[in-house]
């Protein structure tokens, strides 16, 4: 679509590296499931990157080298899946509010956006979610709920 003129903001697709002179905005590897490339952020333009963080912050699983949520937290207590939860909510609010500061900039004619966290948390809770699951724990089940 940028080849052909239009207006495009692209955030956050998994796997696709930054391409330089887009028609619009890319975002890579911000708040994603694993990261792409070597940098926590990249974008098209760069200098948008130093904007994002500063106004709608980091990954908060930016610990490891894939920046996966599951290689940092183990989802196996009340506390760990309670701060997991968290922590991909403050991705999803971030995320959103990016994206309704574009939106309000900017008639754009395409808009495309990659929300990782249900994946993240269907990878790493569908122990708590699914009562058949051999790692199942009724009573932590019943603390938190159903995270899903």
């Amino acid at each position: 679509m940028s080849e052909l003129g239009k207006r495009v903001l692209v955030v956050d697709p998994p796997y696709v590296p930054v391409i330089e002179g887009i028609n619009g905005i890319q975002v890579i590897d911000w708040m994603t499931h694993v990261r792409t490339g070597d940098n926590w952020l990249q974008t098209s333009p760069p200098e948008l990157a130093q904007a994002i963080t500063q106004d709608f912050g980091v990954n908060p699983f930016s610990k490891s080298k894939i920046s996966c949520p599951s290689d940092e937290i183990r989802p196996n207590t009340e506390q760990a899946i309670r701060g997991m939860c968290d922590s991909l909510k403050t991705r999803i609010r971030a995320k959103t509010e990016f994206l309704k500061q574009q939106l309000s900039q900017e008639k754009w004619d395409c808009c495309y956006c990659v929300f990782h966290e249900l994946h993240d948390m269907g990878y790493m809770c569908w122990h708590v979610h699914d009562t058949a699951h051999a790692d199942h724990d009724p009573e932590i089940r019943e603390i938190v709920g159903d995270p899903l």
